[in-house]
């Protein structure tokens, strides 16, 4: 009978030290969640306070910048970007590093600490931006802003836009572009669309994709003026921003054209062409011969559909 009761005793023993150790792990385990979601709601936000919405959409000055600066390094933008190898570098030159625009908040934060933002701030900047969590793991000791800054693709304006759909959560939007180089300006169509982050220091938005139309000066136009065609060529060098086979190309000078007709860069359009597009991959950083085809209607050289392209 002794033997029988102190059985059932340790068992009773045994099981309430059980019933102490659950409690004791479920309550660890929920404070630990509690703290990482914290931690990640405060790396989203980063003591920027939720943006507070105006009755009627507007693109703000901090959204328009960041459109701007998308579509002058972007024919097509979307999320295949956003996870491809070139995203971090690439954000890190254009929106990080760049001469002639750079976030108010990258801005504020760097001015606060010797020109340089915290892997943290850069990492919430790119996050306010696309609205998607990307690590760059090339900032661990932070970004300063002011080393190797890089020139910007030119600038540009939304001379107007309208609201093509607006739901709770999206929405899309048809502007017009206006960007300016030292050869003049171009007018293009895009279509943007962005969804509500209240945390985004873009005006509360992010940029989910944007589509823009170059003009495009194609030796196969269907031009009126095209008993007018002559050939033409310039030297530069492709800057590697390869999107899907159009390439910018930086200017460095033309034999046969008046310099005055390009800017300092040049979309070099090798979309329908994966041999010349592939060249271009293989010489990128190096002086190449573009050779293309216009029309002798086009005042300023935006875009062009190359005949050839061979080293200078």
């Amino acid at each position: 009978m002794r033997r029988r009761t102190k059985r059932v005793l340790l068992l009773l023993i045994f099981m309430v030290v059980i019933l102490i150790v659950t409690i004791v792990v479920t309550s660890y385990l929920k404070k630990r969640d509690d703290i990482e979601l914290q931690k990640i709601e405060s790396d989203k936000s980063l003591s920027v306070e939720p943006y507070n919405y105006p009755e009627e959409f507007e693109i703000g000055e901090e959204l328009e910048g960041a459109i701007v600066t998308l579509a002058l390094s972007y024919d097509e933008f979307d999320d295949t970007v956003v996870h491809g190898e070139e995203w971090e570098t690439n954000f890190i030159r254009i929106f990080l590093q760049n001469s002639h625009y750079i976030p108010e908040y990258a801005m504020e934060n760097a001015s606060e600490n010797g020109g340089v933002l915290t892997k943290e701030q850069a990492e919430y900047i790119q996050y306010s931006l696309t609205g998607q969590d990307v690590e760059l793991n090339s900032v661990k000791d932070g970004v300063n802003i002011y080393d190797d800054a890089a020139e910007t693709l030119g600038d540009g304006s939304i001379s107007s836009y309208e609201v093509k759909e607006e739901s709770d959560d999206i929405v899309i939007v048809d502007a017009v572009l206006k960007t300016e180089n030292g050869a003049g300006s171009n007018t293009n169509n895009v279509e943007i669309v962005l969804s509500k982050n209240e945390y985004s220091c873009f005006d509360g938005y992010s940029i989910n994709s944007i589509s823009i139309t170059h003009e495009v000066l194609s030796p196969n136009s269907n031009s009126s003026n095209e008993g007018n065609a002559t050939v033409h060529s310039f030297v530069g060098s492709d800057l590697g921003f390869d999107n899907d086979g159009i390439f910018t190309f930086e200017y460095s000078f033309s034999n046969d054209t008046d310099d005055s007709m390009y800017g300092k860069y040049v979309q070099v359009d090798l979309s329908e062409n994966a041999e010349l597009a592939e060249y271009v991959r293989s010489h990128s950083g190096e002086n190449m011969l573009v050779t293309y085809t216009m029309d002798g209607s086009e005042e300023n050289v935006d875009t062009v559909v190359p005949d050839s392209i061979t080293l200078n």
